[in-house]
């Protein structure tokens, strides 16, 4: 009987700590041949979660991953960085050596609820930067500060919106982190993750 209680109470450690496979093919039109990639979240882990040395233009990355979460895939002889929200599952990049960043992704229902969130928050976030920018510089014009307030409004909707038609994306709780950036008001907080 002990060996039964104590078998159930590492039971969630186990199941926690269960890893699974993913998979990253690519082709980048224009990578030079023996091209080293990585993919790492230098937050998480300071080593990488794959590397791969592409073979003409195209590579792949296989590993296991712990949980589903946001990475950077990068390429030597590039300064440019895709950012990738990985989970369990195989993905396909498709794009130019160039322009890593408007490659196409297919493949992983996270990895398109990242894009679709990531392509409208990005260029609220960058117009939020040069408000902040101006705001902070000592700027007295009224209409950049009603300007900054309304997008900050608009970011919180679209954030509030996406976690509600992605609720069971694991994307849904990055947001919520992204979003408290913006707001601290811990009512805003307890609404999103409800």
């Amino acid at each position: 009987m002990k060996k039964l209680i104590i078998a159930l109470l590492f039971l969630p450690a186990i199941a926690f700590a269960q890893t699974e496979n993913f998979s990253v093919k690519g082709v980048l039109k224009g990578m030079p041949d023996k091209t080293e990639l990585t993919l790492q979240n230098e937050e998480l882990n300071p080593e990488p979660l794959g590397k791969a040395v592409s073979v003409g233009e195209s590579f792949e990355l296989k590993g296991t991953i712990k949980e589903p979460g946001l990475y950077k895939l990068t390429a030597k002889g590039t300064a440019q960085n895709l950012f990738l929200f990985l989970d369990a599952s195989s993905i396909v990049i498709e794009g130019d050596f160039k322009s890593i960043q408007t490659s196409k992704i297919s493949g992983s229902q996270t990895t398109y609820d990242f894009f679709q969130f990531n392509s409208t928050f990005s260029p609220m976030i960058q117009q939020l930067s040069g408000f902040a920018q101006q705001l902070n510089q000592g700027s007295k014009d009224e209409s950049i500060r009603k300007n900054y307030d309304q997008l900050v409004l608009n970011a919180n909707k679209y954030a509030d919106d996406f976690i509600k038609s992605h609720a069971s994306s694991p994307v849904s709780p990055f947001v919520v982190l992204v979003m408290m950036q913006l707001s601290d008001d811990p009512m805003v907080m307890e609404n999103r993750l409800s």
